[in-house]
């Protein structure tokens, strides 16, 4: 469901963070949603587009005036935040400066896959959605429902519907202590859909993010998302914005590395990515990090 659309593609830097001991270095596209409804509203989730090749990537919702959260593994450079409610005709596009991932992020579909990504210039008439503050548990399984808000394609057979925004409802079906997992007969999330957001309506009726759409076996049987209601992932989200705004050091030195538009090298690697069909993986050291 979540799974890759074109096997593996635009492979690119690790974010900065703690040294990731070599986690995924390519970006991979996942998760449409299937038997849902066009949607002109949440303006606050954004389509995830390649500049080089024009492909809608993955899905995200912004949470601060310059920070979209989206899946760890979409993790690409020279990409825009579209917003809107259709890829073709979009009513902002926004330049992503830096995607940083979380510091636990390992894969696609394991827990912690979720990153922050950095706009070059903030979005201060739209308001951010915020994360659930009550912790999910076992009481929401089979009563809370979940609304998932994504780009991702809506005909699962024939891969097609992707760059337009659809909604889709059903019951939370399982909770784990990082996941959350939910779907409904002929309704789920699917490619494209890779770090959309799950809405849950909270006892205030404010609907607000309880989990970042990972990954799933396909479009028609439950998948899940990373829970949002982790404490860790309030944090990694207000302190990396924090450090967004802080002055460079002087002599920066990072276990981890950054995503960014600027680096030579890494605008290199994306022009021969796209000539060899986007189907070779880079593998750069560890240690360095681009910003």
């Amino acid at each position: 469901m979540r799974l890759p659309l074109l096997v593996t593609v635009l492979a690119v830097v690790p974010s900065c963070g703690p040294s990731d001991g070599g986690a995924e270095r390519v970006g991979t596209v996942a998760s449409s949603i299937i038997g849902g409804a066009d949607d002109s509203g949440d303006p606050a989730v954004v389509a995830i587009v390649s500049d080089t090749v024009g492909l809608t990537l993955c899905s995200g919702a912004l949470v601060g005036p310059r920070a979209v959260l989206t899946a760890g593994h979409c993790n690409f450079t020279k990409i825009t935040a579209r917003f809107g409610a259709d890829v073709g005709a979009p009513e902002r596009k926004v330049v992503v400066t830096r995607t940083v991932q979380h510091p636990k992020y390992t894969a696609m579909g394991a827990p912690y896959d979720f990153a922050l990504l950095e706009l070059e210039t903030p979005v201060t008439d739209v308001a951010p959605l915020a994360l659930r503050t009550a912790p999910l548990s076992q009481a929401d399984v089979g009563k809370t429902i979940i609304r998932h808000v994504g780009f991702g394609v809506s005909d699962e057979a024939a891969g097609s519907g992707a760059g337009k925004k659809r909604t889709v409802s059903y019951p939370i079906t399982k909770v784990t202590d990082v996941l959350v997992y939910s779907g409904a007969p002929g309704k789920q999330t699917c490619d494209i859909d890779s770090g959309a957001p799950g809405l849950v309506t909270e006892g205030d009726g404010v609907e607000r993010i309880a989990g970042v759409v990972s990954d799933g076996p396909n479009c028609h049987t439950d998948g899940w998302d990373g829970r949002a209601d982790l404490a860790d992932l309030a944090t990694f989200i207000a302190d990396t914005q924090k450090s967004w705004d802080a002055p460079p050091p002087s002599d920066a030195k990072s276990g981890g590395c950054a995503t960014t538009r600027s680096d030579a090298s890494t605008e290199g690697v994306w022009v021969l990515l796209t000539v060899l069909i986007l189907l070779q993986r880079y593998s750069p050291p560890t240690a360095r990090c681009f910003g």
